[in-house]
């Protein structure tokens, strides 16, 4: 499995908008970085969320791509994409988050792991196109814990079923911590998103102002183009 292949799972979280980002994140400026890794090849990268207020900058390290960045706006509910290494870019509409009708079979699994020092439960979650262990914790500072939850779903290019679990967890006060991720029939493209640290700093402004170097165009209709990096993705 490729970093290409990876992204089709964890890089462009186009269905949740940050409904709540602006409260939640206002108490935590920083950095929180996760660790990617693809257990068939060994192959580990690490991302990194920047926050401050209701700012928010992704960046996902794609391998033969480069660096990916999205800038979620739960102002504008958009999100605009940028392929820095091929210096392109996408703005993608984040729809209201609407989880409420949403019905998922969220099971703990009775097994229990330490990630990064921090003591986790599993909880087990299976959709149409994957089985998902989720290990949840409860010891991140609680600025932490919300900041890093609301950005999460952006890392995930799933359905409401995934976003729902993390708010069920969120009821609970936990967060997922390590998310491992096995889609239907195709083991080897199994995949794991583990938080690594988040760091407490002072982030310049010009971190969240989209790349001038990049154009952004806007999403093609359905059965349109594709959204950058999406080929690579596929593969």
């Amino acid at each position: 499995m490729t970093r290409s292949s990876t992204l089709a799972i964890v890089s462009l979280g186009l269905g949740l908008s940050l409904a709540t980002a602006a409260q939640a994140q206002s108490s935590f400026e920083g950095t929180v970085t996760l660790a990617l890794l693809t257990p068939a090849d060994s192959v580990q990268s690490q991302s990194t969320i920047n926050l401050k207020g209701d700012k928010m900058e992704i960046e996902i390290d794609a391998g033969v791509q480069g660096i990916i960045k999205l800038y979620p706006d739960s102002k504008k509910h958009t999100m605009h994409i940028a392929l820095m290494a091929m210096k392109q870019g996408r703005e993608v509409p984040l729809p209201p988050e609407s989880v409420s009708d949403v019905k998922i079979d969220l099971k703990p699994n009775g097994k229990k792991q330490t990630v990064s020092g921090h003591a986790a439960e599993g909880y087990t979650l299976s959709i149409p196109q994957a089985d998902f262990v989720l290990w949840a914790t409860s010891e991140l500072p609680e600025n932490v814990r919300v900041a890093y939850g609301n950005a999460l779903p952006h890392m995930m290019q799933e359905d409401g079923n995934l976003i729902a679990a993390f708010h069920q967890l969120a009821a609970k006060k936990m967060v997922p911590i390590k998310i491992e991720i096995a889609p239907k029939g195709a083991p080897d493209q199994n995949a794991a998103i583990e938080f690594v640290k988040a760091e407490p700093k002072k982030l310049d402004g010009s971190l969240f102002e989209l790349p001038k170097e990049i154009t952004f165009a806007p999403l093609p209709p359905p059965g349109g183009e594709r959204p950058p990096g999406a080929e690579g993705a596929a593969h």
